[in-house]
């Protein structure tokens, strides 16, 4: 269901961006939230790969460390999305 979320969010993110990319390209929030959602999603991509599918394998601590890194990524994606609105002209 995530997945879906993400690739649902990926193509209305860049519908959205083809209406005004050479404006939306330098926007400093919008680099950032692309990097902030690319370290998410590698970050996911790397422990299911590394502990499968349910994540049996995965320590607690690796785990924890996960939930904090992927809370800083989507918060933070969320926060650099909204701040677009208000650097754009």
């Amino acid at each position: 269901m995530a997945a879906a979320g993400l690739v649902l969010a990926i193509i209305a993110g860049s519908l959205l961006f083809s209406v005004r990319a050479q404006e939306y390209a330098d926007i400093g929030f919008l680099q950032a939230k692309l990097i902030l959602v690319m370290v998410g999603t590698l970050s996911a991509l790397v422990l299911h790969n590394n502990h499968g599918a349910q994540l049996e394998s995965a320590s607690e601590a690796r785990l924890r460390g996960h939930a904090v890194l992927s809370i800083l990524c989507w918060i933070g994606a969320l926060v650099c999305g909204r701040m677009i609105a208000f650097a754009t002209t």
